[in-house]
């Protein structure tokens, strides 16, 4: 009996010394979790005709700052989504794929904004039309920080673009709501839909720039193209080729030396706050971008005033307040704007307030030479051109659809080489650069 007491209090003693070690690491163990916890991501799309590599480029970006994997769904279903924005203990989840107004396309149906209450500290919805629900912002849960997506339609292909431009953005020291519209600012056609509904304090506030450009066309008298694009009567019956104004190119070589200058993505404010609350005034916006060009070297001959969009920040359910200004600048080549379906040169740059707190700047060494022997210059009619590319249009479409009603002759980038094109802009503000001589889709890869 001794011996077995003795056994036994040695048993206490060790367990007594296991439950001081255990505890002592159970305790070490669940800071580690934590913080380990708060750099987690999750990635998630469907099997549908859209590309998924953009998921991927996103999560090899976390990777290089130090985020870790807590799951990948390749096909995810309505229920593993919401569980997934429910994970108070995920930094990240991002999500590409379709969508419509306030919901999100899964592999069995769609996650609604009603469905679920956000915990996920940062969701990234890659999608068409899905933020321009606003009861978004009463979907935050405590843990929940930022909702960031489109009010409007976007491409498939630019997805890629964007991840690479948000991680550029995080690892400059910028955070998730700047990131986003780092991430979207370099692309013309984006400025207006992109939009984030943020925590700041006991609020949420939302953030867009909804009240972009948007072309006033009837659009009454349409026809289908495809399944999800259209364009108006007139547009299909415009036989014009602008011949007048693509005439310097049969006489000029045209070349972009050095592609995709810019500078580095970041705001000038460490500030957490995306912008400050303070009313901005449209003209004292655009008088502030006109001196930083002047100070930086620009020079009037080969650039023009975009467009100037407001940035709206409505907080809780109060009125809009215009907080800041894009006012950006094109580049030109005989008066005609450069474009592209992806980034391509530009200046843009965010005023809040009284100052300038962002700037995109991407201007490539454009050579332009004598062409004595000439080109041959084989333009293809507005019509055709839409036609011919509107299958890869309809493809690249996230959700909705794309009403064409304008058109536009203008420059793009194809493989280094400057070439004649259309810019095609749809009713809601979405373009399409379509080359002038053979009606294709310009790819930006």
């Amino acid at each position: 009996m001794r011996f077995k007491g003795k056994r036994i209090g040695q048993l206490l003693s060790v367990m007594l010394m296991l439950s001081m070690i255990i505890g002592s690491t159970t305790v070490i163990a669940t800071t580690v979790d934590e913080r380990a916890a708060s750099n987690k991501y999750i990635i998630t799309c469907v099997k549908d005709n859209l590309d998924n590599k953009d998921m991927y480029i996103f999560a090899n970006r976390l990777n290089s700052l130090g985020y870790s994997k807590e799951a990948e769904n390749t096909n995810v279903t309505t229920s593993s989504l919401k569980n997934y924005f429910q994970n108070m203990y995920v930094k990240t989840v991002y999500h590409t794929g379709h969508g419509n107004v306030g919901s999100i396309m899964t592999a069995n149906g769609s996650l609604r904004t009603g469905d679920v209450t956000v915990q996920a500290e940062n969701i990234i919805i890659a999608t068409c039309l899905t933020l321009s629900d606003t009861s978004w912002k009463n979907q935050f849960g405590g843990t929940a920080e930022k909702i960031l997506g489109y009010t409007k339609v976007s491409y498939d292909y630019i997805d890629e673009d964007v991840v690479n431009n948000l991680g550029d953005a995080l690892a400059n020291g910028n955070n998730y709501m700047k990131g986003w519209y780092l991430a979207n600012s370099p692309i013309y056609y984006l400025n207006d839909r992109w939009c984030g509904y943020v925590k700041e304090g006991s609020n949420i506030v939302e953030y867009s720039a909804r009240t972009g450009n948007i072309p006033k066309a009837s659009t009454l008298h349409t026809d289908m193209l495809e399944k999800n694009v259209s364009a108006s009567k007139a547009l299909l019956a415009d036989e014009r080729t602008f011949e007048d104004q693509f005439k310097n190119y049969l006489d000029t070589d045209m070349t972009r030396l050095i592609p995709k200058e810019k500078a580095p993505a970041k705001f000038m404010s460490t500030s957490e706050e995306f912008l400050e609350k303070v009313t901005t005034s449209r003209s004292q916006a655009v008088e502030l971008a006109e001196a930083w060009l002047v100070e930086n070297g620009y020079t009037t001959e080969d650039i023009t005033l975009d467009y100037v969009s407001a940035i709206d920040a409505i907080v809780n359910d109060n009125d809009a307040m215009t907080v800041g200004y894009i006012v950006r600048y094109a580049r030109t080549i005989d008066g005609l704007n450069i474009r592209s379906n992806g980034a391509c040169d530009h200046i843009s740059i965010l005023v809040n307030g009284d100052e300038i707190v962002s700037v995109s700047d991407m201007w490539s060494d454009i050579h332009l030479t004598a062409n004595e022997s000439g080109h041959e210059l084989n333009i293809m009619p507005v019509n055709k051109a839409l036609e011919n590319a509107s299958k890869e249009i309809s493809n690249q479409v996230k959700g909705g659809k794309v009403n064409f009603v304008t058109v536009n002759p203008c420059y793009s980038f194809q493989n280094e080489e400057i070439v004649p094109a259309y810019e095609f802009v749809s009713e809601d503000g979405i373009t399409a650069i379509v080359s002038a001589e053979n009606g294709e889709f310009i790819s930006t890869k």
